[in-house]
């Protein structure tokens, strides 16, 4: 067996999810290690469709100026009838953070350019035709034994964390034993990408079309490259539903067969299901290991940025032996119910679909066709008594001023020293305070921020371009997590001081001097 290689975290799986958290990490200086089954990309149709938080995530590990031109930006969210008859057009608007409100890209492309990033990094190696074979903690660590494909051998390596990275099916759960709760949906869709001959043929749209025969979507991807999504009808065949003939069939009202080519094809399970669980000790669910979602709303990939986000800060604090373990439960507690929120909507928004359908087919009123379960949102609120018990474990400050605002910071240009820049310029990948004229905090706080890096900004030095956060930093002070989410806001009853110490009881802060 080879010698054993030791890591801070290893990512198993090498999609998107994986690949963007290994860049991740590495930016935040830990030694991570990739394992893939596959050697190249996978050529099946996967994601396809991002939102402005996610290219803001992009822009902050410092990728989006090389991806950019990889995105096309939709003009229109369309819902239509079979006949092309637009029943609601949404114009995808500019969001106030500088990025399309929706894109589309060919998932390939991008894979491409973010693999060569991988390449260049010292801090990440790729173990690629690498199978997992096994896992197990030991003590500090997680052990794991690999077959090397490629050679026919069995390697083993080491790290502190285990990231499941490896989808919908993941291996690493299923060992894990590890159950989830079904949310109300299980179908098959038909994916097909075609390349057509003349781009100006089709519009540059997402278009969810409501046929109450068959729901089906339409994509524009990138250049000549479009994407259809079929619903998969009870007693269909999934291998005759993947022939020319059939997928020639479905497109026959949409597009003429003679000025397209069918570039890849797949059949996707959707599913609506969340894990129980998505911390294990030392090994860690993300994405499709976590949860499935339904298709409506195309928010799988968005879901997983934000798992990222919220992740791999907070691992770099328990790694560099800034904070204890216990700061990871805040992962599951803050992602779990927005992934729930997440599905809920996904299904709602299809019951919409179904129900236009229905009120056209059928010439009632919409509000008759739509079902009560369709009002409630799919299911009853997940902010139970378990939500209740895990609030306890979230890191934001709990404070009436800081509710007020919304989560997410916004990104804005902004003047400070002459100098014009963008706030998430600043913001950098630390925490981050905000206060006007220097605050006097006590030595115990000024030990924690020095610490976790925190950089603390006068704002009687900055000049923000966003009228509202310009007269916000004028009457408060704001702490800024890594991940652009406001974790405290002072005012009269809630001083600076008495946030920064709540948030050193919250991130489990170990290294008081």
């Amino acid at each position: 067996m080879a010698l054993k290689n030791e890591y801070e975290v290893i990512i198993v799986g090498y999609g998107l999810l994986g690949q963007l958290s290994g860049l991740l990490l590495s930016k935040l200086g830990v030694k991570t290690a990739i394992i893939e089954r596959k050697k190249d990309i996978n050529l099946l149709p996967k994601s396809s469709v991002v939102d402005g938080q996610s290219l803001r995530f992009t822009n902050a590990i410092n990728i989006y100026s090389e991806i950019k031109n990889l995105f096309n930006t939709p003009e229109f969210l369309d819902y239509t009838l079979p006949d092309g008859k637009i029943i609601q057009r949404s114009i995808n608007k500019e969001t106030s953070d500088g990025y399309p409100n929706v894109s589309t890209f060919y998932q390939p492309d991008l894979e491409v350019v973010l693999r060569k990033k991988i390449a260049e990094s010292d801090l990440i190696d790729l173990f690629l035709q690498h199978e997992l074979i096994s896992f197990k903690e030991e003590e500090d660590k997680v052990s794991l034994k690999c077959k090397d494909i490629s050679k026919n051998k069995l390697i083993e390596i080491g790290s502190n964390y285990l990231l499941a990275c490896d989808g919908v099916n993941s291996s690493i759960r299923k060992k894990l034993k590890i159950s989830s709760e079904y949310l109300k949906y299980n179908k098959d869709w038909l994916i097909v990408d075609i390349d057509i001959k003349n781009k100006s043929l089709m519009n540059n749209t997402i278009r969810q079309i409501c046929d109450l025969e068959r729901p089906t979507s339409f994509i524009y991807l990138s250049n000549k490259r479009y994407r259809w999504e079929f619903q998969l009808l009870p007693g269909e065949n999934r291998d005759e539903m993947l022939q020319d003939k059939k997928i020639f069939s479905l497109l026959k009202k949409y597009i003429d067969k003679n000025v397209y080519s069918i570039s890849r094809r797949d059949i996707f399970r959707f599913k609506a299901e969340c894990s129980q669980n998505w911390l294990k000790n030392k090994i860690i669910l993300l994405g499709g290991a976590a949860y499935q979602l339904p298709p409506f709303g195309y928010q799988s990939l968005n879901s997983e940025i934000r798992d990222i986000n919220n992740l791999c800060w907070k691992l770099k604090l328990v790694l560099k032996n800034k904070c204890k373990p216990d700061i990871l439960l805040s992962y599951n507690a803050e992602r779990e119910p927005v992934a729930k929120e997440t599905i809920s909507s996904s299904l709602a928004m299809g019951q919409l679909i179904d129900s236009i359908a229905v009120s056209f087919k059928k010439n009632i009123p919409l509000e008759e066709s739509v079902p009560p379960e369709a009002r409630i949102q799919a299911f009853k609120d997940t902010r139970n008594s378990l939500e209740d018990d895990k609030k306890n474990k979230k890191i934001f400050y709990d404070s009436d001023v800081t509710k007020s605002f919304n989560p997410s910071i916004p990104n804005f240009y902004m003047t400070i020293d002459k100098e014009r820049v963008l706030f998430d310029d600043l913001l950098g990948l630390d925490f981050c305070i905000f206060t006007a004229g220097k605050y006097n905090f006590s030595k115990k706080i000024i030990r924690f921020l020095d610490e976790i890096n925190a950089k603390i900004y006068d704002t009687t030095n900055i000049v923000c371009e966003d009228m509202f956060m310009n007269e916000s930093f004028k009457n408060y002070s704001f702490i800024i997590r890594p991940d652009r989410k406001i974790f405290g806001v002072s005012d009269n009853n809630n001083s600076l001081e008495k946030i920064c110490e709540d948030l050193m009881r919250k991130l489990f802060f170990i290294n008081i001097r």
